[in-house]
């Protein structure tokens, strides 16, 4: 096998191996777990929510509470909540804090959340370990084309402006 032309096509032949990527919008799992950061909350966060309920009949939105962040995880939960009910979509989907990021959590950590299936938005780290646990992985790219531990150090380096002209 010859070296791939870019990084991205590296990934995907990677992603391929580990999880399924939807093809059609399909309902083709009951529940599906979402989990991250969400620090804070913003919209390409619930443009991949939306995505998902093409292919599951409910998210359950995991917020991520681990040192470091910028924001209280029950502050960017109550967001997800406050949303979920003005949308209409409660029936749809459930809202949880772990203290365990996806990429260290135990096989018997995931089994509480009663999943069919556990997405990744881009997040290969995340992907490798649930896949190597054993577990059903969908791939859902990012709404948003960034790498959010990206951002920050760019910006404190003087890199390229995070706003648009």
């Amino acid at each position: 096998m010859g070296r791939p032309e870019n990084v991205g096509d590296f990934l995907i032949e990677r992603i391929k191996r580990w999880c399924v990527i939807p093809r059609e919008e399909k309902i083709e799992y009951n529940r599906i777990l979402f989990s991250g950061r969400f620090d804070p909350v913003h919209p390409a966060h619930w443009v991949t929510i939306l995505r998902l309920l093409k292919i599951a009949n409910q998210v359950i939105v995991v917020v991520l509470d681990y040192p470091g962040r910028k924001y209280y995880a029950g502050y960017s939960a109550q967001l997800f909540e406050e949303s979920v009910q003005l949308s209409g979509l409660s029936d749809k989907i459930e809202v949880w804090i772990n203290e365990v990021h996806f990429a260290e959590i135990t096989a018997d950590a995931l089994d509480r959340f009663d999943c069919d299936s556990y997405a990744a938005a881009a997040n290969l780290e995340v992907l490798s370990h649930v896949w190597a646990l054993g577990k059903p992985c969908v791939y859902m790219d990012r709404a948003y084309d960034y790498e959010a531990s990206a951002i920050i150090p760019k910006w404190k380096q003087g890199g390229e402006s995070m706003k648009r002209s």
